[in-house]
């Protein structure tokens, strides 16, 4: 954040940073983050991870259905093959 608020000040003519360009760096940093969420969500990048996450929130959301509880959900069925294979990946 301090080097776009070093950008800002240069754009001034300012041998300082000030609360301004300190405000508007933070504005920067803001709508980008907004931005990534809004475009990606909370996918993590990890295919594995983001396998497991969708797979727990469609089996929770299943629970919460007029039609009663959901099944319980096992690794294997998240992931389609032994658990062990993945085991050695991070996730």
């Amino acid at each position: 954040m301090l080097r776009i608020a070093l950008i800002y000040a240069l754009l001034d003519h300012q041998h300082q940073i000030g609360l301004a360009h300190l405000n508007a760096a933070l504005e920067i940093v803001r709508y980008s983050n907004d931005s990534v969420r809004r475009i990606f969500g909370d996918l993590t990048g990890n295919k594995i991870a983001d396998t497991i996450l969708a797979a727990l929130r469609r089996n929770r959301r299943s629970r919460h259905t007029a039609r009663g509880g959901g099944r319980e959900v096992s690794f294997d069925d998240l992931v389609g093959t032994r658990e062990d294979r993945w085991r050695d990946r991070k996730a």
